[in-house]
C-alpha cells in the first residue's frame, strides 16, 4: 500500500521500483514522512528527499509563471509530460492504468489465470 502524503490515497501491487520511476518526487516525500529513507528499496531516494524545496519551486514556478502570463516557460521535459495530469481523477488514473496493464498482458500470449 502507498499513501499519497497529500492526503489522498493511492493503493497498488505495482513494484516499488515501478512507482518510483512514474513519481520519484512524491515517493521521496513519503519515504521522508515515513523514516523509510534508509530501508532498502527506498534508499534511492535520499537525494530527492534531500533536495525537495528544488522540486517543489520548480513545479511552484510553472503555475507562478502561468498566473503572470509569461509566454516561455522553460521546465524539464519529464516535467512537462506529467503537467496534463495535474487535476486528474485518481480513481480514473488508477483504472485506466489497470485497464493499460490488462491489454499489454492480454496481447502478450501469455494466459491469465
Amino acid at each position: 500500500t502507498f499513501e499519497n502524503p497529500a492526503s489522498s490515497s493511492i493503493f497498488t501491487w505495482e513494484p516499488l521500483a515501478n512507482v518510483i520511476v512514474g513519481d520519484p518526487i512524491t515517493c521521496a516525500r513519503y519515504a521522508k514522512a515515513n523514516d523509510l529513507l534508509e530501508v532498502q528499496g527506498w534508499k534511492s531516494l535520499r537525494t530527492y528527499a534531500e533536495r525537495d524545496g528544488k522540486y517543489l519551486r520548480s513545479n511552484v514556478n510553472i503555475f507562478q509563471a502561468d498566473e503572470c502570463g509569461c509566454q516561455i516557460i522553460t521546465v524539464p521535459t519529464e516535467m512537462l509530460d506529467k503537467i496534463k495530469y495535474i487535476g486528474k481523477d485518481l480513481n480514473e488514473f488508477s483504472k485506466e492504468t489497470v485497464q493499460t496493464f490488462f491489454n499489454d498482458a492480454n496481447s502478450s500470449k501469455y494466459k491469465i489465470i
